[in-house]
């Protein structure tokens, strides 16, 4: 118990072991118990520790990016669903006129032509 001690309150800036590190450490634990274990697999360990910590924060640094950046994402996508309603709304529109304007020319074609007979 007493090297598990060591490694925890070690100066490697992590003063609490949670997670796998924390697993990692326990399996390791039977390893220190014998006594014969040098202080180089002890620093060895801790350098291990320490990386597999400094990929953890990159890991969270980019979960945090791409958190952000999905949410960017979401809300060009809801502008652009506004839009692509506003578009369909105006083309409605503009089909109704056209079909309005067909009629009356229609009407109007049929006036004409009967008006020359």
């Amino acid at each position: 118990m007493f090297r598990f001690q060591k490694l925890e309150s070690a100066d490697n800036g992590h003063q609490v072991l949670e997670g796998n590190h924390l697993e990692d450490a326990l399996c390791m634990w039977s390893q220190f118990a014998d006594e014969s274990v040098s202080d180089a697999a002890i620093i060895q360990l801790q350098h291990e520790l320490h990386y597999k910590s400094q990929r953890k924060d990159e890991l969270k640094s980019v979960h945090d990016r791409l958190i952000v950046h999905h949410a960017a994402l979401a809300d060009r996508i809801a502008e652009l669903s506004d839009v692509s309603t506003a578009c369909k709304t105006e083309l409605q529109q503009v089909a109704e006129q056209v079909h309005v304007e067909n009629s009356f020319v229609s009407v109007l074609k049929s006036w004409l032509n009967q008006s020359c007979v």
